[in-house]
């Protein structure tokens, strides 16, 4: 207390003036802010995001794991194909493979991403993976678009159209006019 006093003695009048104008706005503006957060905006645990999840791990260019609903479930992306990293008869990933993954895991990794089933497809494939699109939720990105225009996957028809169908043609098309990824480096 005598510390205070003693600078508080110290201080010219007209400096302590300067000094009490800048700080109450300050402690008004600390306070506000205080305030609103606690108020208005939800702890990032509390927001519910309706088929939003997060992504776990990059299994390869086409294929990711998410922590849905309490689970790790491996997610097959609709309507693209990208190289295969583990071949089963080579030792040799194929053209483009590693480049696809990396650049997956560059667009998703650790972040979380929005889901979109398609009703002409199945719930799962044949090995037993969720068949979604996915939509970075930072931006809405659509994902399984952004590798098919940049170069880095295929259009892929399974066995019946789907819904964003020929919007991806016309992305493929795109990245192939351009050279680009995988069009550019593989044969």
């Amino acid at each position: 207390m005598r510390t205070i006093r003693k600078v508080l003695k110290a201080i010219n009048p007209k400096d302590l003036w300067i000094f009490i104008l800048l700080l109450v706005p300050a402690i008004i503006v600390i306070v506000i802010n205080a305030l609103f957060r606690e108020t208005y905006l939800p702890a990032i645990d509390d927001i519910e995001h309706e088929n939003c999840y997060l992504v776990t791990e990059i299994v390869d260019g086409d294929t990711i794991k998410i922590n849905y609903n309490g689970t790790t479930e491996t997610v097959r992306l609709i309507g693209i194909d990208t190289p295969e990293l583990n071949l089963r008869n080579s030792q040799y990933p194929e053209c483009f493979a590693k480049e696809a993954k990396i650049k997956l895991e560059s667009l998703i990794a650790d972040q979380i991403i929005c889901v979109e089933n398609d009703n002409s497809q199945l719930e799962r494939d044949k090995y037993d993976r969720l068949l979604f699109y996915i939509f970075r939720e930072s931006d809405n990105l659509f994902i399984n678009r952004e590798m098919i225009l940049e170069g880095f996957a295929y259009e892929y028809t399974y066995d019946t159209p789907y819904k964003y169908q020929s919007e991806f043609i016309s992305a493929e098309d795109q990245a192939i006019t351009q050279n680009l990824g995988l069009w550019s480096e593989c044969d």
